[in-house]
């Protein structure tokens, strides 16, 4: 039955966009530092676009990452990982809709996936990172074996006699008599 349940984990994980593994990653992290598996909504939204910019060279405002942000809640919402709670005390005062969301939470399965998703990123660093070494471990030894290759009678390869020439040469296109013409002289 594990097996079953990981599959379907590995399903939900390919519907889920950059900004939902984000924020079910930064609920997962809640959970772990603070003891709480929820967030505020503007709390959460203010975080993941933090962290989604950090890496950016250009930090820019992000137009539409509030209703992708609110979207991706609805589709996760949706599959059972996070649960949703609407509205705000700004209702009372008539100037919120009803339908706004106010808190996000994890749910079981949305810890759950949200664990298999830190497992896998945290195994692709490793894998990434030992092919890194792997490679820079050939390449040195690549370096090292072509200085084998070169015995102390070894000698350096004669410069070709047309080099000599070609240095001679004044600058310029072929056909380009102004670049072979010396500057008139000024007086």
């Amino acid at each position: 039955m594990a097996p079953e349940n990981e599959q379907a984990n590995e399903e939900e994980d390919r519907t889920i966009t950059e900004i939902g593994r984000e924020l079910l990653k930064y609920l997962h992290r809640r959970l772990e530092e603070l003891g709480t598996n929820q967030a505020s909504y503007r709390q959460a939204r203010m975080e993941l676009l933090r962290h989604l910019e950090e890496g950016r060279r250009n930090k820019r405002f992000n137009w539409g990452f509030e209703a992708v942000f609110t979207q991706e809640i609805h589709t996760l919402e949706e599959l059972g990982l996070v649960s949703v709670k609407y509205g705000s005390g700004a209702i009372m005062a008539g100037r919120t809709s009803p339908n706004q969301i106010y808190n996000v939470s994890l749910t079981d399965d949305g810890k759950d996936t949200a664990r298999v998703i830190l497992e896998r990123e945290t195994r692709e660093r490793s894998d990434t990172a030992k092919l890194d070494d792997a490679k820079a471990a050939e390449l040195a030894e690549l370096a090292d074996d072509e200085d084998d290759d070169l015995d102390d009678t070894d000698q350096a390869p004669e410069e070709d006699s047309t080099k000599g020439q070609e240095e001679t040469k004044e600058p310029g296109l072929p056909g380009d008599h102004a670049a072979h013409d010396p500057a008139p002289e000024e007086e």
